[in-house]
């Protein structure tokens, strides 16, 4: 099973993206329901991330925890996601899921959900205000994987220099 690889190569989460088909949706919950007791007997937790679908705001991730009830089923924060599926401000949305959030995706976004968003932004050149989602991480103990999951587009050059820029920014607040 994927939840017994990733234990073998000891991968303690696995990212989960939820379902875009309302008409699957109590069928997907109950695959999580069955497979957290499975993926917390392997020492592996699931993190559903905000992705549209089931878990396009903040309260729907909520609802999809409480759905699963189970600790082996918990979030992965990705606040350019919020912006981009839902036009919703991120800061508050981690105050409100914090004690559910084992990673996070530190995505930048500009356009909120509107007809020119984006997400092939380099973190700290968007909409999302990184030294408040930073600063509640660290306020609340976060110790899980921080993923740059994208960079603004360009050349291969241009792509690594973002990728450069992007960590001595997070990296700043980070330590800072």
């Amino acid at each position: 099973t994927m939840i017994g690889h990733a234990s073998a190569l000891d991968v303690r989460i696995l990212l989960e993206m939820g379902s875009s088909h309302p008409e699957r949706y109590d069928d997907y919950f109950a695959v999580m329901r069955a497979a957290a007791p499975i993926a917390a007997d392997h020492g592996v937790t699931i993190a559903l991330k905000p992705h549209g679908g089931l878990s396009t705001t903040s309260d729907d991730c909520l609802h999809a925890i409480e759905r699963v009830d189970h600790p082996a089923y918990r979030l992965c924060f990705d606040p350019g996601n919020l912006l981009y599926y839902a036009g919703e401000q991120p800061e508050p949305a981690l105050t409100k899921l914090i004690k559910y959030v084992v990673a996070t995706c530190l995505k930048d976004e500009t356009g909120g959900s509107g007809p020119n968003r984006a997400v092939d932004v380099t973190a700290g050149d968007g909409d999302v205000d990184f030294p408040t989602i930073i600063g509640t991480l660290k306020a609340h103990g976060f110790a899980g994987p921080a993923i740059v999951e994208t960079l603004g587009l360009g050349t291969l050059e241009e792509v690594n220099a973002n990728a450069l820029r992007a960590h001595g920014f997070l990296a700043g607040l980070i330590a800072g």
